[in-house]
């Protein structure tokens, strides 16, 4: 949530006081139109009965739970200029249209239109609504007037004038006969009771007029010119003092002035101290006091009963505040940027002159204010900062208890005395280190801490000059860290704020120790203590990481909004009296009335606004008084809650914390976060318990959701009625089949065996067929044995003959060349007995047998196939079929290798084989 925080919050409960003071300058919280998403202008606020507050806007009825703004719009699409909140029933008026908003069962705000009633649209904008004497809602315009009751939409007699009001039991509008009859004409803007006899009048520019039933006069007006110059736009009366009536104007030119009864301007909110514009359209008084304003241009809320008056950006003023002091009238303040001063009753702060920047403590010694800053120290005369020291930068000065003329200094580089006439002496010695923080006892014992080392005890000596006792304490003291120690006075006893809690020196153990009791008040505040002072009214202020508390015997106060908004490390408390502190802030500062701060609280109240389950979004707006349950399917087993606190003083600082009961341990922890989404949860019932609280630590009822998921369709009770009729089912089928599957089986068996008889035949079969087949196989391989046998005796036949061919030829050969020497005729029958033995034709004739048995009839294939071949070509296939190379053919047949080569080139011819068939395959082929 984004809005412009013009102020520091601080939380206030309050119902309807008596004796309540204005507070001069309250926090003011402004929400622009990009925040709650809507046309700037508003026209009209209420408050429901769950607080939640809505306004008339220019986009339709917007809504504002604390949380989220919600946005409704008419049927027509109009402005909203009228509102009336009654029994759970919000009646709106528009531009031509009239109607209410009621809450469905799932508390939806659903809208119904009454226009749909009238045969005709005879008016414009609805300016009032207003509830009658018998109960009935009036929707009054310029044009007409209608009464809606009994859920019937009646025209009644007109009330001339722009607007209507209810006064007490009577419906007067602004040019009422009854104003009329003293000649009175001037139109009104709003009428409201200041006593049982008489009415206040309030004109738009003429000023304000009293009413007696008897005569009509001017009010105070001269007193009131300024409001009567800014223009009156709307009225309300404040509830705030029992014996004094207040009333808050809101003007059309200058913002919101509040006067009481008698005239008299108590307060005055405008752009210059805050407010978002100056144009007032509308303002309501919600059930804590806060005032809502509807502006031109945005939305306000002021804070009217505040215990704090804020010195801030709403006044122009935002140095950080170190310190302040009340003197002689004015309030001085220390800053980063000098000292500022103000009257008592003023709000200008005017510069003093005299310091220029850092100031660190402001403070009254000797009747005189002085003033220490960076660059030393020095006092007020004749409305000027003098200096007095400037040698180095002074922290803090103390009146010496032990010498009430001497004032104790801690500077930059340690300690030193000034005098009654300003006199500074030199550093007291025994003690070198900045002394910023520190405190002394009735014992002339003087603490100090410094921030990154520890702390010390320090006694002055006699003559002043030098301390003759210095002690340091560190961890190994006691405490609970070495830094960030702050060393602090409280009714004359020593505790220092640590790291982790609070320390009390012990004198006799000369140690410190950890203790939750400070002078009867219990601390359970374990992180770093920043700031600890009792009052002069014995309240204990303590500042944590956690908390701002203000304690006394009967109660806490807690002020955690200031948390955040210290200046870091010089957090600053400043009693003015019994009643009236001021507190130094980043920016500014504030003044606190603990008087006005209420005990009466409202009690708290933590909304369930909606739950999204699916896509569905459900709105609720369930609080801790009402008890809600559903059942949500397990297929949408995610759920999102939405919750808020409709309590909206420092609504930013509202926390919440949920509990899952049936899935979660525990409480969560305190946030700002006001959603909380669960996913896959398991089917069962669950609580969902959620508790908001405010700023003070104040907590509100616990409000509950209880809700079922159920569970998936397979773990339904359909499911498992299902579930036993399946399984019963299945029992049966399973003795069925158990039944039917022994038959199977049986017939199973029997076919098995039947089967293991033919397998067996058909083994015996195999086996008889195997055993042939082996046979066949033993005797093939005995045929291929013999054959291979046959093959060699073949080929050792065809090398006898081919070595004895060549035996022979070779003694022919030299036989015949001594029978040409010498024609012997015995060598020449030699001759001829070597042609008789080397004659192929009788080799022939037993190789062509051998030949036939190896190859299965080669030869008689081979005429069938080639009936012209000579028997020279059946010799030469023979060979080649034998794969005898050409020599070893013409060895064979005693022939040339030419003449063999010459008759394979025939056998190609007359087989007809081409160029590319090779005569050697084919042969063999045969």
């Amino acid at each position: 949530m984004k809005a412009t925080l013009l102020s520091i919050f601080l939380t206030i409960y309050c119902g309807i006081l008596f004796g309540q003071q204005l507070s001069k300058l309250p926090k003011i919280r402004n929400f622009q139109k990009n925040e709650y998403k809507a046309l700037p202008q508003s026209w009209a606020i209420v408050q429901d009965n769950k607080g939640i507050i809505y306004f008339g806007n220019n986009d339709g009825l917007l809504q504002f739970d604390g949380e989220n703004w919600t946005i409704y719009p008419l049927p027509n699409k109009s402005i909203v200029r009228s509102i009336l909140f009654k029994n759970d029933t919000i009646y709106v008026g528009g531009q031509g249209e009239i109607g209410y908003f009621s809450l469905k069962g799932d508390n939806t705000l659903i809208y119904h239109s009454l226009s749909d009633q009238l045969h005709k649209i005879d008016f414009e904008d609805v300016w009032n609504i207003v509830e009658d004497k018998d109960g009935g809602v009036v929707f009054h315009s310029q044009q007409n007037d209608y009464q809606y009751k009994g859920n019937v939409l009646t025209k009644i007699p007109h009330h001339e004038g722009e607007y209507l009001f209810r006064v007490k039991h009577l419906l007067i509008s602004s040019e009422d006969h009854l104003l009329k009859e003293f000649n009175f004409d001037v139109p009104i803007r709003s009428i409201q009771v200041n006593s049982d006899e008489h009415f206040l009048l309030f004109s738009r520019d003429k000023g304000i007029y009293l009413y007696n039933h008897k005569e009509i006069k001017e009010w105070h007006n001269k007193t009131l010119q300024v409001i009567q110059k800014a223009g009156i736009y709307s009225v309300i009366p404040l509830s705030t003092s029992g014996n004094v009536k207040h009333y808050a104007i809101g003007s059309v030119k200058n913002g919101v002035f509040i006067i009481n009864e008698n005239g008299k301007i108590v307060s005055h909110y405008n752009k210059e101290n805050g407010l978002a514009n100056n144009t007032v359209l509308a303002m309501y008084q919600d059930r804590d006091n806060e005032l809502w304003c509807g502006l031109d241009n945005g939305i306000s809320k002021i804070d009217l009963f505040s215990p704090v008056s804020y010195y801030s950006d709403n006044i122009n003023f935002n140095p950080s505040v170190y310190s302040a002091q009340f003197y002689k009238s004015n309030y001085y303040i220390g800053t980063n940027q000098g000292v500022f001063k103000r009257s008592k009753k003023g709000v200008k702060h005017n510069k003093v002159k005299g310091i220029e920047d850092q100031v660190w403590k402001i403070f009254i010694w000797n009747d005189q204010l002085y003033v220490a800053h960076n660059h030393g120290l020095s006092v007020l005369k004749n409305d000027i900062f003098q200096p007095i020291f400037t040698l180095e930068g002074v922290w803090d000065g103390q009146v010496l208890l032990s010498d009430k003329n001497s004032l104790l200094i801690g500077t930059y580089k340690g300690f030193r005395l000034v005098d009654n006439k300003n006199n500074v002496s030199d550093i007291i010695e025994g003690l070198d280190v900045t002394a910023r923080i520190f405190i002394q006892l009735k014992n002339n014992e003087i603490w100090m801490s410094h921030g990154y080392k520890g702390v010390y005890k320090c006694i002055l000596s006699q003559d002043q000059k030098s301390f003759s006792t210095v002690e340091f304490y560190n961890k190994s003291n006691g405490l609970p860290s070495s830094i960030f120690n702050n060393v602090f006075k409280v009714q004359d006893e020593l505790y220092v704020g640590a790291l982790h809690g609070i320390c009390k020196y012990n004198n006799q153990k000369n140690q410190f120790e950890i203790t939750n009791n400070i002078k009867g008040y219990n601390s359970t505040d374990t992180t770093h203590i920043k700031y600890l002072k009792m009052d002069n009214s014995e309240r204990l202020w303590m500042l944590s990481n956690l908390n701002f508390t203000i304690s006394n015997k009967d109660n806490n106060l807690v002020l955690n909004n200031f948390i955040g908004n210290f200046v870091a490390g010089f957090e600053f408390v400043k009693e003015q009296n019994k009643n009236e502190f001021i507190i130094g802030l980043e920016e500014g500062y504030a003044v606190l009335s603990i008087d006005s701060y209420d005990k009466t609280a409202l009690p708290l109240e933590t909304l369930i606004s909606t739950i999204q389950v699916g896509n569905k979004i459900e709105h609720l707006r369930t609080s801790s008084k009402e008890k809600r349950t559903t059942e949500i399917p397990f297929n949408k087993n995610q759920i999102t809650f939405n919750f808020t606190n409709p309590y909206y003083k420092n609504l930013d600082y509202n926390q919440y914390r949920y509990y899952l009961k049936g899935f979660e341990k525990d409480w969560s922890e305190w946030s700002t976060k006001n959603a909380k989404t669960y996913s896959f949860l398991n089917e069962g019932k669950y609580s969902f318990l959620v508790q908001s609280r405010n700023v003070n630590n104040a907590l509100s009822n616990v409000t509950t959701y209880s809700f079922e998921i159920a569970p998936p369709w397979y773990r339904s009770t359909f499911a498992y009625v299902l579930y036993l009729i399946l399984f019963i089912s299945f029992f049966l089928f399973t003795i069925l089949f158990l039944r039917h599957r022994a038959k199977r089986e049986k017939r199973y068996l029997m076919l098995k065996q039947t089967n293991d008889m033919h397998e067996l035949e058909y083994k015996l079969m195999k086996e008889v067929t195997s055993s042939q087949e082996e046979i066949v196989k033993l005797k093939n391989e005995k045929l291929k044995t013999e054959i291979n046998s046959k093959n060699e005796e073949l080929a050792a036949v065809t090398m006898a003959i081919m070595q004895k061919n060549q035996g022979l030829q070779s003694i022919k050969d030299k036989l015949q060349e001594k029978y040409n020497a010498s024609k012997d005729r015995e060598i020449r029958q030699i001759i001829k007995k070597i042609d008789e033995a080397t004659d192929v034709e009788n080799d022939w004739d037993e190789f062509s047998i051998r030949f036939d048995q190896v190859y299965d009839n080669f030869f008689e294939k081979l005429k069938a196939k080639y009936a012209e071949l000579t028997h020279r070509d059946v010799q030469i296939c023979a060979y080649l079929k034998m794969k005898l190379t050409s020599k070893e053919i013409a060895n064979t047949l005693n022939i040339t290798v030419r003449s063999v080569e010459q008759s394979r080139y025939r056998l190609r011819k007359k087989m007809n084989l081409s160029h590319e068939e090779n005569l050697l395959d084919k042969i063999l082929s045969i």
